[in-house]
């Protein structure tokens, strides 16, 4: 997780947003006067199992961290320690988990951005069967909805321990009003990261 958080750059401000039991289609954009400690409660108080925490850099990348409901506290904890807004990447996941992401990608998947339920998301590696970036690449041809999709899509690196955590990069073109997955880029991301 070091290496993908390390290696993506971001140009634009980024927003908070935080979602019950996964559900990011549904998720709490934080603006920046709410006090963020009653979001993640609000949130909260509509999960069954768990609360995430993501900070996302609009079509570009982001960071998040899943929290079990009994440890709703330290989600609490963790989007205080974001401040007036992490200038990286690796420094707004390192905020969320309250020290530097040193676990290894345990697996990558692509999905579309705060669509990740109601679209689907695809497994392309892991680490305990791993396979060539192209090969990566070519397990998502039977995803037409990911090839083309409403959202921009986006490869997502995750690990779960300490917790479940994730780093993800927009993988994807707007073509008109939908987003083209871009399987160069894709590619170039996975040989980068995982160096495979």
């Amino acid at each position: 997780m070091v290496v993908a958080a390390g290696l993506i750059r971001v140009t634009s401000a980024p927003v908070v947003q935080i979602a019950a039991d996964g559900n990011w289609e549904t998720a709490l954009v934080v603006p920046g006067r709410h006090p963020r400690a009653d979001a993640v409660h609000e949130v909260a108080g509509r999960a069954r199992e768990s609360v995430a925490v993501e900070v996302l850099w609009p079509g570009q990348a982001f960071a998040g961290v899943r929290w079990p409901l009994p440890e709703v506290d330290e989600a609490v904890h963790a989007v205080g320690r974001l401040g007036s807004g992490p200038g990286s990447v690796a420094a707004g996941l390192a905020a969320l988990l309250g020290a530097e992401a040193r676990a290894e990608t345990a697996f990558v998947e692509v999905g579309a951005v705060n669509a990740w339920r109601s679209t689907g998301s695809q497994v392309i590696w892991r680490r305990e069967r791993p396979v060539t970036a192209r090969q990566a690449v070519h397990r998502l041809s039977g995803r037409p909805d990911l090839l083309l999709c409403a959202h921009p899509v986006a490869a997502e690196f995750a690990a779960t321990r300490p917790r479940s955590h994730w780093v993800g990069v927009n993988v994807s073109t707007p073509e008109g009003a939908r987003h083209r997955l871009d399987a160069d880029a894709l590619t170039a991301l996975l040989a980068a990261v995982l160096e495979i």
